[in-house]
């Protein structure tokens, strides 16, 4: 695989997760140049590189469970600091789950935290039986 292509999947991913609304217009002026100059091989390639470099540099999926709504100023300094911690832009979702308690369940990719009143009590009672 030519390391050109890779290059170019690469900052394709990196421009477009800089800006989303321009993303997809971005993807098929890549594609259509590669098309016209590229080998067929490269345009093979590109999609599959292109995705592996959207995952990796992408925007950081992330989720939280919270009892009750976030303030603007509390979302804003949990985005910042994942933002700090991966490098990369995050798309945080905020849940409501009455059954928490109290605290927050977080989930970042594949990586779970669970700092909720709900899941201290039920590894306290995990401990005890």
């Amino acid at each position: 695989m030519n390391a050109d292509v890779r290059a170019l999947a690469r900052a394709t991913a990196e421009l477009a997760s800089e800006n989303p609304e321009r993303g997809p217009a971005l993807v098929v002026a890549v594609a259509d140049r590669l098309r016209q100059h590229g080998t067929r091989r490269d345009l093979a390639a590109f999609p599959k590189l292109l995705r592996r470099m959207l995952r990796r540099y992408g925007p950081l999926e992330a989720e939280i469970e919270v009892l009750k709504p976030l303030t603007e100023t509390e979302r804003a300094g949990l985005e910042t600091a994942l933002r700090t911690i991966s490098d990369r832009p995050v798309a945080l979702t905020v849940s409501e789950h009455p059954s928490l308690i109290g605290g927050a369940r977080l989930r970042v990719g594949d990586e779970r935290l669970d700092a909720s009143l709900r899941g201290a009590l039920h590894r306290l009672s995990s401990l005890l039986s």
